[in-house]
């Protein structure tokens, strides 16, 4: 027979585990056999077909492509010899990716073959790192971020098609960069940066977080994703955010977003074990919780309104119905 204080510290017991369980989240989705093994760490959406998705692991790289909005997908070339983590194509022809040790490749052919970008000039040895996301204005105009390890983190930027790089130099890890109405805006470890004009970047008044990710649905309006379970939103292109959702406030809980997409009203984040963020209303309300069979999901778009996919380690892609 359980002793009434039993009983009581049973209850208590048992209110604190399912006060703390994890809730899954109902996602349609199906996962896609790819031809790698390697991690996959970045997508870009050319069209409703066309999707590239780019990874490895030291020394050796990969980039993949799907013509069927990612059914299915072969390997275009895995003959890099860096990890590839950022990957950015302005039309069917003229792309670009990103590496580890700040290498920036550049393809002329719809990605079958890549000229390597090596000019170590001007740029310090502390600050060879990993280049995480890319954007571009235009066939001129272009920008990678990089960083790891909560260590420093760089902004290379060309204005000429490539043909010369700009480089600058920051005590935080950058993971993301996107252009909007307010100019060009990187995210990282504790930090915002802003850039209005002449590619000088400065720091913006905002949450001391881990951005992991921006994505707007327009050039005003915006949503921050980060590294402890925060999302954050901007109505002016970035210039201020707000907390709108936040999940954790350490780094030791798998609720973390290492990945945003935003398309019309649509928003979907997620990063760790498959911890995902979902919104139909422009980000005003979220639902939240583990999906993606439990995958470290490292990058997700929307393909179209109503179709997003999300990548994974070991070479898993999936297709998100929503």
């Amino acid at each position: 027979m359980i002793s009434k204080s039993h009983a009581v510290t049973l209850a208590l017991l048992l209110t604190l585990f399912f006060s703390c369980k994890k809730e899954n989240l109902d996602l349609v989705f199906e996962e896609i056999n790819t031809p790698a093994n390697f991690n996959l760490n970045n997508l870009f959406i050319l069209n409703d077909s066309v999707v590239f998705a780019c990874g490895g692991q030291t020394g050796n790289g990969i980039i993949l492509r799907s013509s069927d909005g990612g059914k299915s997908w072969h390997i275009l070339n895995d003959q890099f010899e860096y990890n590839i983590h950022s990957i950015y194509f302005l039309d069917n022809q003229l792309g670009y990716c990103g590496g580890d040790s700040t290498h920036v490749y550049q393809t002329k052919d719809g990605g079958i073959s890549w000229q390597l970008h090596f000019d170590w000039e001007g740029i310090p040895f502390q600050y060879s790192s990993p280049l995480r996301n890319v954007c571009f204005l235009n066939k001129d105009t272009g920008f990678f971020a990089g960083g790891k390890n909560f260590d420093r983190g760089i902004i290379y930027s060309t204005a000429d098609g490539g043909e010369h790089w700009n480089v600058s130099g920051f005590e935080h890890e950058l993971r993301c960069i996107t252009p909007t109405a307010a100019g060009i805006l990187s995210g990282g470890y504790g930090i915002m940066l802003l850039s209005k004009q002449n590619f000088e970047f400065a720091s913006l008044d905002c949450d001391r977080s881990f951005y992991t990710g921006i994505a707007f649905s327009n050039l005003l309006e915006g949503v921050a994703c980060s590294y402890n379970g925060a999302l954050y939103h901007t109505s002016d292109g970035g210039n201020t955010f707000s907390i709108k959702d936040k999940k954790n406030h350490t780094f030791g809980k798998n609720e973390q977003f290492l990945c945003i997409d935003a398309r019309k009203e649509k928003i979907i984040a997620s990063g760790l074990s498959g911890f995902t963020a979902v919104s139909t209303d422009g980000g005003e309300n979220f639902d939240s919780g583990y999906s993606l069979n439990n995958s470290r999901i490292n990058s997700i778009k929307f393909l179209n309104d109503t179709i997003a996919i999300a990548i994974s380690d070991n070479g898993k892609v999936f297709r998100i119905h929503l």
